[in-house]
């Protein structure tokens, strides 16, 4: 399974869209199809590890499964929970 397919699973798994994904982690429109045939930066590579709660040595090659963020709050948590404040 390549970096593209892991990253689909993830993203189909949460139940959202590759523009909402894109918007949601900053990235501009599109951004997500080019990496069926390139790879993000380290730091991109980086936030989407954060986003989904995985390493990114899991998204590169599929080992070192999902990490257990379960008393950590991820940075889409965090925004969640800065908007629901701000209502």
């Amino acid at each position: 399974m390549t970096f593209f397919e892991r990253l689909e699973e993830l993203r189909k798994s949460k139940k959202i869209s590759q523009g909402k994904l894109e918007k949601e982690l900053g990235f501009s429109n599109g951004s997500i199809s080019k990496w069926k045939t390139s790879m993000p930066t380290p730091e991109r590579l980086q936030k989407i590890a954060d986003y989904f709660g995985v390493s990114i040595e899991y998204l590169m090659s599929g080992k070192d499964e999902a990490k257990d963020n379960s008393s950590e709050l991820t940075a889409r948590d965090e925004r969640d929970i800065a908007k629901d404040l701000n209502n």
